[in-house]
């Protein structure tokens, strides 16, 4: 039995074809009070970014007003690679199939 891996699809991988750099923001200068999360109101004034409501939607992943570190490194990471974030080449994937551990795993598949 062969072993295949997938491969991400071209389409989704593909970096912006815009003329403008990667906007990318420090965690820490967004965090004004130093709370350790990033409110929309300190994103709309520290941000500088063009559209900051859309932005901030965007990077706010889990939707509940707040940017946490994590949220701001995979969106910078995003920028940076041109990769999606579910995307880049070092995030596992659930389409990679792994080889069996043993023979009676093998006979499962």
């Amino acid at each position: 039995m062969a072993l295949m891996i997938a491969q991400p699809v071209a389409a989704e991988t593909v970096a912006p074809t815009n003329d403008k750099e990667p906007v990318t923001f420090s965690f820490y200068e967004l965090d004004a009070d130093g709370n350790g999360m990033v409110s929309k109101e300190e994103f709309v004034a520290l941000s500088g970014a063009s559209d900051p409501d859309v932005e901030f939607n965007f990077i706010d992943t889990d939707q509940d007003n707040y940017l946490t570190q994590e949220e701001v490194d995979v969106y910078n990471q995003s920028q940076t690679t041109g990769y999606p974030p579910a995307h880049t080449p070092d995030a596992p994937s659930d389409d990679v199939l792994e080889e069996p551990s043993s023979e009676a795993d093998a006979m499962d598949m």
